[in-house]
């Protein structure tokens, strides 16, 4: 309730979130919970398209296997998995997280993740949007090509 509609390209987020969403199914232990939140924020340094101020943070938390310290940056990047015996069952090519990184660029926000072994993750990623005044249409050349609303 109460967050605004941002525009983005649909299909991306909705594959955003489901990929966010599997990863936190499949790694954590059965009879968990996996909780998504989200919320407005205005932290500039939680996007990386300056025209705007006010961004959704979206999180996906699960109390899974978690992900050692020295791993939580180099999960985002082409083919890395985190190497032991139970992330090598799950299969996987190590793109996943790579492309959400990339949706979520593409759409001037930020991806992290925090994490603590064997007690569970959270993946998050913000989208900016513009804050409008209540009554306040945007004018034709504000809206974005080739873009979708994202409810």
């Amino acid at each position: 309730p109460g967050l605004p509609v941002v525009l983005g390209d649909n299909d991306k987020i909705v594959q955003l979130v489901a990929n966010l969403l599997s990863n936190a199914i499949k790694f954590t232990r059965s009879g968990s919970k996996v909780i998504v939140s989200a919320e407005r924020g205005e932290d500039p340094a939680l996007i990386t398209d300056h025209r705007f101020r006010a961004y959704v943070k979206v999180s996906t938390t699960d109390e899974g296997i978690g992900i050692a310290p020295e791993n939580l940056e180099k999960i985002f990047e082409k083919f890395q998995q985190v190497e032991d015996h139970f992330t090598r069952s799950q299969g996987g090519t190590g793109l996943g997280l790579s492309i959400c990184k990339e949706i979520v660029l593409h759409h001037g926000g930020k991806i992290w993740a925090e994490s603590t072994v064997d007690v569970g993750s959270t993946f998050s990623f913000t989208i900016p949007y513009e804050e409008k005044l209540p009554g306040v249409r945007p004018a034709a050349s504000d809206a974005a090509p080739r873009q979708k609303l994202v409810p």
